[in-house]
């Protein structure tokens, strides 16, 4: 009889422990740029053990959830919703056209000069190499993170653009930077400034500038990290919604605390 109840017992923390893995698979697939160390395994391992524990109580409510999360990464990963999401970002990012005394490339999330700060300093190369600004505002991250400022400097000689460069810090988020920046502009009485990030960035980064009270022209950067245009494979689509769902709740944040 005991010898029974034990394994009925270790069946159903075997099944609960598979059901909370399945939760954390698809938690981790949709949520993993919103929820930093997600994808960590003791992370996977405290689902596990949540589900082994929860399951004799409410095995209804696991296997619902289940069912809902990967429905959902799903939908997410094999159909065009990612897409047409990360679209609804990308559409008002904008394009620069006109001048201004200065680019600003943002860079409060970068701790390294990686594939995201890479294209955004190309696009910023390419509007200085046009003429549409003088000045290059470099945003920098607290310490231990270096200053970008030493690789960009090289770059500006072998790419034999004589620009004078700022750098404002330190910055810890969007919000920081625009405050930073803010405060340059109304030292050297610029009207405006040409606005450099990833296209699914700039709306937020863009109301962020207005509210501080600089007037910005986006100057989107290329994504090179993923299709931006097309998200087809499940990595892309992932990453796509991903971005989308941190940007959103990103907006909707600096819009509650009085930020954009």
């Amino acid at each position: 009889m005991r010898k029974n109840v034990v394994k009925a017992v270790d069946s159903q923390a075997l099944a609960g422990a598979v059901v909370g893995g399945l939760i954390w698979v698809s938690f981790n697939g949709m949520f993993q740029w919103l929820i930093p160390g997600l994808d960590n395994l003791p992370v996977a391992a405290t689902f596990c053990i949540l589900g082994a524990l929860g399951f004799h109580w409410l095995p209804q409510i696991l296997w619902g959830g289940a069912a809902v999360t990967l429905s959902l990464l799903l939908l997410i990963a094999y159909t065009d919703l990612s897409g047409a999401l990360i679209h609804s970002l990308t559409r008002s990012a904008g394009g620069a056209s006109g001048r201004a005394p200065a680019v600003v490339v943002l860079s409060s999330e970068s701790h390294y000069f990686g594939s995201s700060i890479a294209a955004r300093m190309q696009e910023a190369y390419r509007l200085l190499a046009r003429g549409q600004a003088d000045r290059l505002v470099l945003t920098r991250i607290p310490s231990p993170a270096r200053s970008f400022r030493p690789i960009i400097e090289e770059q500006l000689r072998l790419f034999q653009l004589d620009v004078r460069i700022d750098e404002v810090g330190p910055v810890r988020n969007t919000h920081d930077e625009a405050l930073a920046v803010a405060k340059l502009a109304r030292e050297r009485n610029w009207d405006r400034v040409l606005l450099v990030t990833q296209a699914w960035h700039m709306p937020r980064a863009a109301k962020a500038f207005r509210k501080a009270g600089v007037e910005v022209i986006p100057s989107p950067a290329r994504e090179y990290s993923f299709d931006l245009d097309h998200p087809r494979s499940v990595e892309d689509r992932l990453e796509a919604f991903g971005i989308w769902l941190h940007e959103i709740v990103g907006i909707w944040l600096y819009r509650r605390r009085g930020w954009a």
